[in-house]
């Protein structure tokens, strides 16, 4: 639990959450629980402690996907070492909710109490020291899929005109169509009041706490029930968040994606999808990026043999094709082994260029410590990778 004060921090590189300038500035702010400020700042006394809130849906028999599941609420304690923070025996589960509650607040409100209870300050005995002492607790980040953070922030998801969590890009749709779902392009496809409307992605509006308190405001001035629904839906939230009474929680930097299912849940099985033409059926499109199954044969027997040679501690087998494929599978195969595998296998080469490029932006995410000038760099090849897949 001294972890926060023994490890030795370089002011150059981020290297765990307490190099973060979250947390920095948290340090340097009030704590303020139901609106009220209190005396002391976050993180003021060096024993105070940091913790996550993971709630995310797991299947309870055999991974079968069809299966019951279950959506327990974890504590992740910040004040030990990384290496030991998310073993079983030292992650805190405070109970368990039916996967996907429609009222989530229902199960949680106890532990928003808590939390309220323990940012005021809780006396306990010192163990090292002996006497009593006043210990804080403060949870500074909630971490999930996207369908888990959505019900934590209370917001609408991606059937919205404004989905984000962290900023307030617009939605677009095609009202002709027989489906009537948004997208978030950069550029909009089509002219709207006279202008096309562009979103530049290094200065998009953030979501602020001035920015909710005014979507709020909005939604509890409709008078009507349909006149509060068109609210929520515009501002892509529904009410305050699960998690409420402190402060430390802030709406559009705690909330994070995680890696797992932003990549190799989503973008990567995806891309896949796109060059055997199954995504959506959008077949080729215009571009030149189809692999012909013959090739995929190929592509994936060679998969099979070099898992022979590879050692099974790296990844476990890759040779059962996709269709077996787990996050951790995806990763491995898309970093390390797409780049000879799939070289001088695409129509034209700008689209092997465009993937190994996402490979790139993944390994200097999962790298143990960045530099800051590196968040830069990685926030740069992003945009740069996400402009060049509108194309």
């Amino acid at each position: 639990m001294r972890y926060p004060q023994r490890r030795q921090a370089d002011p150059s590189k981020v290297s765990d959450v307490w190099d973060s300038r979250n947390l920095a500035e948290l340090k340097e702010t009030p704590v303020m629980v139901d609106g009220a400020e209190l005396d002391h700042c976050y993180f003021s006394e060096p024993e105070d402690i940091a913790v996550a809130v993971c709630t995310d849906s797991c299947l309870l028999f055999n991974r079968k996907r069809d299966g019951p599941s279950a959506t327990p609420i974890l504590l992740v304690n910040y004040n030990i070492p990384p290496e030991q923070r998310v073993h079983l025996d030292n992650l805190m589960c405070l109970g368990i909710m039916p996967n996907n509650p429609v009222d989530q607040r229902s199960y949680m409100c106890l532990l928003d109490d808590e939390f309220a209870e323990l940012a005021r300050g809780a006396t306990v005995f010192h163990a090292e020291h002996g006497p009593d002492f006043v210990l804080h607790v403060y949870a500074i980040t909630c971490l999930g899929d996207i369908i888990a953070i959505q019900k934590m922030l209370n917001q609408k998801g991606c059937n919205s005109e404004v989905p984000c969590r962290f900023c307030l890009i617009h939605g677009t749709r095609w009202e002709l169509a027989c489906v009537k779902i948004y997208y978030y392009p950069l550029s909009w496809p089509w002219v709207v009041d006279g202008t096309r409307r562009v979103w530049d992605p290094l200065d998009l509006p953030p979501r602020t706490q001035t920015t909710l308190d005014l979507a709020l405001s909005r939604i509890a001035a409709a008078t009507t029930k349909k006149g509060k629904e068109e609210q929520a839906r515009y501002f892509g939230i529904r009410g305050l968040a699960v998690l409420r009474r402190v402060r430390s929680l802030i709406h559009g930097r705690s909330y994070p994606h995680d890696i797992m299912h932003l990549f190799f849940e989503n973008i990567i099985p995806n891309l896949y999808f796109l060059w055997i033409g199954e995504f959506k059926g959008l077949g080729g499109g215009e571009g030149k990026w189809l692999i012909p199954k013959a090739i995929w044969d190929l592509i994936w027997g060679e998969t099979a043999e070099a898992m022979k040679l590879i050692p099974s501690a790296f990844t476990r087998s890759l040779a059962g094709g996709v269709s077996k494929f787990t996050a951790e599978a995806w990763c491995f195969w898309f970093v390390w082994m797409f780049p000879g595998l799939l070289k001088n296998r695409f129509p034209q080469a700008k689209y092997y260029e465009h993937a190994c490029n996402l490979g790139k932006i993944i390994k200097l995410c999962l790298r143990w410590e960045i530099k800051h000038s590196e968040i830069d760099r990685l926030e740069t090849m992003i945009v740069d990778w996400v402009r060049k897949y509108e194309e």
